[in-house]
């Protein structure tokens, strides 16, 4: 046997370590004692030593007894991928168990094209959700957005910050938290959906600036649950009770239920809260010749001009009042107040039995609903009532399409100030309201 010379750097595969030796002779040993009687193994060069060494210990540390499982081919790819794993710090069990634990977390998925998304993530600028919405809000004022929708997202980013997400980063924030807060609300349907609205909208916001970057397109806020609403039932006036709101107001207020009532006006448009930097309705945008009222678009809720009809019987109502100038309704002016001076009155008249219609309460945007209703029996051509309330088609068709009574809609129509001028055509047929409509939409003469 040959003499057995000095030591070489032993095999070490996890915690099986396999010595070798160089030979008298030149020739490299080592002791085989795994899967059978122990015996030395010789070869004439280092590499083919180690490579034998390194699969014999690989079976080793995988409890297997068999000695050729592997190929020389197999080992030389096992040595090529320890060598690697060693130049980032790793050894083979550590790497083979990692990879198998994080290709479980991805599904099965590719993982490389996930790793580089990650990195993008972690490239991505931190923001929280306070700094969004205040970063967004500033930016869409800036732009003269809508003010209307400003005063919802302020409102929306208060309570998201009193709910604890104010200084949370944005983009660390999951669907299931933001369905989670959505479903606690005590609101109905359509409010948590206006609140959805509204996160959606900062978290869009987010990602267009680089904030966010989600691999599937859609952001967090975009994957929360979206709440059915029902069709709302609205309520309407009837025409007597409409007359008696008329001939009862104050007659500061007048103009401003009567273009409500018979113009299909927001309330905010003509009497704008404080806060609101809106302008408001003035008497010159009655285009008493013209027989339209312009919403300007710096008066417009929705921030988009319209033009409603003047139609005879509103007219009427408003005659006193056609050589004014300035504001509708006077700056500061809030029919709060009248409102339930009207309610106390009706109370009143009800409990003495001297009530025309008793028990009469007013109800929450009933005048404009009943000029929506009423026009819808009449006209029956929902893209026109979309344009002139200026409202979506949606809220147009969840509202309006079941129409009321038409003889009753002629009957509302006809509500005049005193007794109706002799100059005043009658109308008494829908089809006569129809053509007037269609005069007013084309801004011609309307025959008085």
């Amino acid at each position: 046997m040959a003499k057995v010379g000095r030591q070489l750097k032993p095999v070490q595969i996890g915690n099986i370590s396999i010595p070798l030796y160089r030979l008298g002779d030149g020739r490299i040993a080592f002791s085989d004692r795994f899967g059978g009687p122990r015996r030395v193994r010789k070869f004439r060069s280092e590499e083919q030593a180690r490579a034998e060494a390194e699969r014999i210990a690989i079976q080793a540390m995988n409890g297997q007894a068999v000695r050729h499982e592997l190929s020389a081919a197999d080992v030389q790819i096992y040595h090529r991928v320890r060598t690697e794993l060693e130049a980032v710090g790793m050894d083979v069990s550590s790497a083979i168990a990692e990879y198998v634990s994080v290709k479980k977390l991805a599904g099965g998925r590719d993982l490389l094209p996930l790793v580089r998304e990650g990195m993008k993530q972690q490239e991505v600028p931190a923001i929280t959700v306070n700094g969004i919405f205040s970063e967004m809000i500033a930016r869409k004022e800036r732009l003269g957005r809508k003010y209307w929708r400003m005063k919802e997202l302020k409102a929306v980013g208060r309570k998201l910050a009193e709910a604890g997400f104010g200084n949370r980063v944005i983009s660390t924030v999951q669907t299931s938290e933001l369905d989670e807060y959505l479903d606690s609300l005590k609101v109905g349907a359509r409010r948590r959906n206006n609140v959805r609205s509204c996160i959606v909208t900062a978290w869009r916001y987010a990602k267009t600036k680089g904030y966010l970057q989600e691999p599937l397109g859609e952001t967090a806020a975009e994957k929360t649950d979206r709440a059915h609403e029902e069709s709302s039932v609205i309520t309407v006036a009837t025409p007597a009770e409409m007359k008696w709101w008329l001939e009862n107001i104050n007659e500061t207020f007048l103009p401003w239920l009567a273009a409500i009532a018979f113009a299909g006006v927001r309330s905010e448009e003509i009497c704008p809260e404080k806060q609101n930097e809106k302008d408001a309705l003035r008497w010159d945008d009655f285009r008493w010749t013209k027989n339209y009222v312009l919403i300007r678009p710096e008066v417009s809720k929705v921030g988009e001009k319209r033009m409603c009809p003047l139609l005879p019987n509103l007219v009427s109502w408003l005659a006193p009042y056609k050589d004014r100038t300035g504001y509708v309704c006077p700056p500061g002016a809030r029919p709060d107040n009248e409102i339930r001076r009207l309610n106390r009155l009706s109370a009143k008249l009800t409990r003495e039995g001297v009530h025309p219609v008793p028990g009469l309460r007013w109800r929450h945007n009933i005048h404009r609903h009943s000029y929506g209703s009423y026009r819808m029996a009449i006209i029956k051509n929902m893209p026109q009532l979309e344009y002139e309330m200026g409202n979506s088609r949606d809220m147009i068709k969840s509202h309006y399409h079941d129409a009321r009574e038409e003889d009753v809609a002629v009957e509302y129509f006809n509500i005049y100030r005193g007794e109706k001028p002799a100059n005043i055509v009658e109308f008494t047929t829908a089809e006569q309201w129809l053509e007037l409509f269609q005069n007013c939409s084309r801004n011609g003469a309307i025959a008085r």
